[in-house]
């Protein structure tokens, strides 16, 4: 899991957000995302701490916390969701011949049948 830390202001650096939230635990990952052209911070970083512990201990700790003149904004970035993608299709089920629902899940395309929730061999991958 991952942390989306927003409200950041310009003078932050990955040094500075990293002895922020070391006092919370290991750090495996951060990323203050910066304008490509400038440089400038643009205000928001991602955090990959060691545990979810750690991270939920930083978000309930540092959440609202004024820093360098800015308060900061924690939240817990959720894991992707299989998207459902409705329409008509030339794939039927073999049991009940309704249409099937394509499901997109981790890079990888299922499908669905509407009728019977009967999950078909996987036909593609993306």
């Amino acid at each position: 899991m991952s942390i989306y830390v927003d409200n950041l202001s310009h003078e932050v650096t990955e040094a500075r957000l990293n002895s922020l939230l070391a006092e919370y635990g290991s750090l495996k990952r951060i990323h203050v995302y910066s304008e490509r052209q400038t440089a400038r911070v643009r205000g928001f970083a991602v955090v990959e701490m060691g545990t979810a512990a750690q991270e939920e201990a930083a978000i309930e700790n540092l959440d609202g916390t004024l820093w360098y003149g800015r308060s900061l904004t924690l939240n817990r970035i959720l894991p992707p969701f299989p998207i459902q993608v409705a329409f008509k299709s030339k794939h039927t089920c073999p049991c009940c011949s309704y249409s099937l629902l394509r499901q997109i899940s981790s890079g990888r395309i299922h499908w669905l049948c509407r009728h019977c929730s009967q999950e078909m061999p996987v036909i593609e991958v993306i």
